[in-house]
């Protein structure tokens, strides 16, 4: 069946009018004309797949990666770099005015887009190790990730000494390019082999270190964070460097600062570096731990870290903290932390979101008592269709705390 992609959607794919009917063809650009097979057919849309190109569109590029046609990793290897900014910039525009939301959005563009991930997971089925295929669970066998750093890429081929037949491995490295590798599988592991042919780190199956250690120690700018095996650190180690200078940058000298979702301390430390005092909650604990040594790593005693759920800590705040951090999951920020928001109104709120639905979302919400001044957007996932946002509300005039 033949069809001519006009746009991309929200989530990279290509879109197409078949029959009078809108379909969603992955692993396609606009100018394309293909010919694609019908998969799913739903009231008022369906999917497709890619057959063969009749005409390729001017604007598609060859995928460097040799997985990608299959691979559902990456959606945006067949658009040149300045493209994939492109598009992701009108994406976040259009998200953003869905929700009545104008606003000047500045990109942020990757200097190294290619090899830039400090951090991969991989699944193992059957003795094989790769990644799903796209909207599957079916795996498709790697040796290489185009999107990896180059030293978790020579670990690759090692890891099938550890003879593992199903289960998932999570490789983690730093700027120095240590490597911890973090092993999850029901199976019994001999990993004697498999250390005596790799240089790492650090070893842990099932939550427990059986080598070395447990964490890595991460430089970015002026700061050293450490970062356990199981704590949450940005994968893009060049675009967090901007993001984190943003936030110093918006700090005054006189600011007490409040970081929800605060992590290992990256957001706060930067904010530490300005601000009178930084206070951070996450509610998982070696994060905390982390947090709390990387302050006295960096000789920052300004900087307080206290594990707890977000939602029921903030509830109970007693400090009035004019400046909020915000960096919550993807699911953005919860309903009764907005409430929250909306009745202790602090002066300046930072927020930093990884799902650009959920955080046009959120500033809508934000809008009645807060001036969105500015939004970046970050592409911290590049060749992805994903970014990193971050925006800056200040509170009108006319609204006091209450």
């Amino acid at each position: 069946m033949k069809a001519k992609i006009t746009r991309l959607d929200h989530q990279g794919q290509g879109i197409a009018l078949v029959e009078g009917i809108v379909t969603f063809i992955p692993k396609t650009v606009p100018g394309d004309v293909v010919n694609i097979v019908l998969k799913a057919k739903k009231k008022t849309y369906q999917t497709g797949e890619l057959v063969n190109l009749i005409t390729p569109s001017p604007s598609r590029k060859p995928a460097f990666c040799p997985y990608y046609a299959l691979c559902g990793g990456c959606q945006l290897q067949n658009l040149s770099y300045e493209d994939t900014l492109d598009y992701k910039l009108k994406r976040l525009e259009d998200i953003l005015t869905r929700q009545k939301i104008k606003v000047p959005i500045e990109l942020i563009s990757n200097p190294q887009p290619q090899n830039y991930r400090n951090k991969i997971t991989l699944k193992v089925i059957a003795g094989e190790i790769g990644f799903y295929e796209f909207k599957t669970k079916k795996l498709i066998p790697i040796n290489n990730c185009a999107l990896a750093q180059t030293s978790l890429n020579e670990l690759i081929s090692h890891l099938k000494l550890l003879k593992i037949k199903a289960g998932e491995i999570t490789l983690r490295t730093n700027s120095e390019g240590d490597i911890l590798v973090n092993v999850e599988s029901t199976d019994n592991i001999d990993y004697q082999t498999f250390l005596k042919n790799v240089t790492i780190k650090g070893l842990i199956i099932n939550k427990e270190k059986v080598y070395g250690q447990d964490y890595l120690i991460q430089k970015i700018n002026d700061l050293a964070y450490k970062v356990s095996y199981d704590a949450f650190f940005q994968v893009n180690p060049l675009v967090s460097a901007k993001l984190f200078s943003f936030i110093t940058g918006l700090i005054k000298p006189d600011s007490r600062v409040l970081d929800l979702y605060c992590g290992v301390g990256t957001l706060s430390l930067s904010a530490a570096l300005k601000a009178k005092n930084v206070f951070g909650i996450e509610i998982v604990p070696n994060a905390i731990i982390d947090a709390r040594e990387n302050a006295q790593i960096n000789n920052l005693t300004n900087a307080h870290f206290e594990v707890g759920n977000v939602e029921e800590r903030v509830a109970n705040l007693k400090d009035n903290f004019d400046t909020w951090i915000i960096d919550p999951p993807r699911q953005g920020i919860l309903p009764k932390t907005k409430q929250i928001i909306s009745e202790k109104l602090p002066s300046m709120i930072i927020y930093v979101s990884c799902d650009a639905l959920t955080f046009a979302r959120d500033l809508a919400f934000f809008q009645e008592n807060y001036t969105i001044e500015k939004v970046y957007c970050l592409d911290m996932f590049s060749y992805t269709y994903h970014s990193e946002q971050l925006a800056i509300l200040k509170r009108k005039k006319y609204n006091k705390i209450k």
